[in-house]
């Protein structure tokens, strides 16, 4: 069996047979439920030439080893999260300190660019987004949305924002536009890995949300935590949090400070109205209004389906009617409540739309 150089011990790459001496240079991952896929970019000592290896582990997995997909691989190596975390940080901190931010600028306003990861949705986390930029443009600053999706969405350009769509995520992050950088998603870290010109940036996260507990089929799954997350959020980027329970999980456990920006409610619309529907006596019809992906466990959908199944099993209303609205096109054979006959779907409503419905329901 070979030793591996003195450079590379201590830092997870482990040798198996006769491996060879593989240096990361980059890598990323896709979630494919339940397992995580590991795609590394190396260096072949031996051949002197790049090579791409796929690596799996159980998304809820302790376990800190990844196996390679393919048994055949050469070389052979186990690689363990402890080298994805040294590989990741390697080139931090992403993000400019203040004297080298400001002199960069040379006297300008900032540009701000915002990363969309799902720019077909017009669900809270965009709007929010949509949000800062509007208050941006105020204050003078020229704020673009980017994307690597072949979608343009209506609602930037509705807005008068730019929208500059990339082919891929990698040309997105090798040409990355702005002097801050905000993404919405952690995933997007993996492409701070590919842009050459990020010490006079800032890279920031908008986090409205712990993806950590974005993921699971139950509580179990949902809650425990994943160290593929742990990874991505020990990267070295400005967060803004928009709530005290997420500034208090990544101050916690990560020891990082963020920018506490909560969200508001547009109260120029989302104002009492007077109901269209008669109030709920003598059990007459009732619709029931639900806001969110069904598909996603975190949302709670179980919960409404156990507590719509006891209405009807005790006959509480004489008809019973749900809508749901959600943030992109889903099929109806994916909502699984087989004792519900009645079920509209609303797709991508408009926010000033939302009152309405809430007047009907």
């Amino acid at each position: 069996m070979k030793t591996l150089p003195s450079q590379w011990r201590g830092l997870g790459l482990t040798e198996v047979s006769e491996a060879k001496d593989l240096e990361i240079t980059l890598w990323n991952a896709q979630i494919e439920y339940p397992e995580v896929r590991v795609n590394v970019a190396c260096v072949d000592s031996d051949l002197n030439k790049h090579q791409h290896t796929s690596f799996t582990w159980d998304l809820f997995s302790p376990s800190s080893d990844l196996e390679p997909v393919s048994s055949v691989l050469q070389p052979k190596y186990r690689i363990t999260l402890r080298s994805l975390l040294t590989r990741l940080n390697q080139d931090g901190p992403f993000f400019a300190n203040d004297d080298l931010f400001i002199s960069s600028l040379q006297g300008r306003n900032p540009s701000v660019s915002i990363v969309l990861r799902y720019p077909d949705s017009i669900g809270g986390g965009n709007l929010q987004l949509l949000r800062y930029a509007q208050e941006l443009r105020e204050l003078g600053i020229e704020t673009t949305f980017l994307g690597a999706t072949l979608i343009t969405p209506p609602w930037v350009s509705e807005h008068g924002f730019k929208f500059i769509c990339y082919d891929s995520q990698t040309k997105l992050y090798t040409e990355l536009h702005g002097d801050v950088i905000l993404i919405s998603s952690i995933f997007d870290v993996f492409g701070l890995q590919l842009a050459t010109n990020l010490k006079s940036k800032r890279i920031i996260h908008v986090c409205q949300g712990i993806e950590t507990f974005h993921y699971g089929e139950n509580h179990g799954e949902l809650y425990c935590e994943k160290m593929l997350f742990d990874i991505l959020h020990s990267a070295q980027i400005g967060r803004i949090s928009n709530s005290p329970h997420i500034s208090k999980y990544f101050k916690d456990r990560f020891n990082q400070d963020s920018w506490q920006i909560e969200n508001a409610l547009a109260s120029d619309f989302f104002v009492p109205q007077q109901r269209i529907n008669a109030p709920f006596t003598n059990k007459e019809d009732v619709r029931i209004i639900w806001i969110g992906d069904p598909r996603n466990y975190l949302k709670g959908f179980a919960t409404l389906t156990a507590t719509i199944n006891k209405l009807i099993e005790k006959n509480s209303f004489k008809t019973l009617r749900l809508l749901i609205v959600v943030p992109s096109q889903i099929e109806p054979k994916d909502i699984r409540l087989p004792n519900l006959s009645n079920i509209e779907l609303a797709v991508q409503v408009r926010a000033e739309k939302m009152p309405v419905l809430y007047s009907q329901s």
